[in-house]
Formats: structure tokens, C-alpha cells, sequence
């Protein structure tokens, strides 16, 4: 984390920031942009991922057709495929 005092539970505008615009590199095919997006300067690593975590669940809800605060169902389908993306890479090599 960064040395300063910031609420590491809610990330702030320029971890936001740094999220959206490192989406749009990658949308937009460029790897190397997201990468430098996503470590903009004023930006807290930790809570950065925290962002584009949080952004990419509410993205899929929102396609998904929920409004609102998502559904336990939502929450479950999510959970489950963090559970078995994490279950493929423990079981494959490196």
C-alpha cells in the first residue's frame, strides 16, 4: 500500500480514474496503455485492483440486465466463476 492515510476500503477518484482508463486501453487492444494507466501517478495499487474488480462486477450485472444493488443470484454466478477460474489455475502448470 501507499504511505498515506486514505480509506483503503473505498477506493478514491484516481484509482477510478486509473481503472476506466485502463479499460478503455485494453477494449481498445492496447496492452501496453492499460499497464500504465492502471499504475498512474496518485494511484493506489491495491485499491486500483479494488476498483476495476468492483467496476467489472457491476459491468456484469448491468449486462446481465440487473438494476439496482445486484442479486444473490448474481452474486453466486460471479463467486462460482471466481471459484473455478481459481480451481483451473491450481490445477494447470505454469
Amino acid at each position: 500500500m501507499t504511505g498515506d492515510t486514505h480509506d483503503h476500503a473505498r477506493p478514491g477518484i484516481p484509482e477510478q480514474r486509473a481503472t476506466l482508463a485502463a479499460a478503455r486501453a485494453i477494449i481498445l487492444g492496447a496492452d501496453a496503455d492499460a499497464h500504465e494507466a492502471a499504475t498512474a501517478d496518485g494511484a493506489c495499487p491495491a485499491c486500483t485492483v479494488i476498483a476495476a474488480i468492483s467496476f467489472g462486477f457491476a459491468l456484469a450485472a448491468t449486462i446481465a440486465g440487473e438494476t439496482g444493488l445486484m442479486s444473490q443470484t448474481m452474486r453466486l454466478q460471479l463467486l462460482a466463476a471466481v471459484d473455478s477460474t481459481e480451481s483451473a489455475l491450481r490445477s494447470a502448470g505454469n
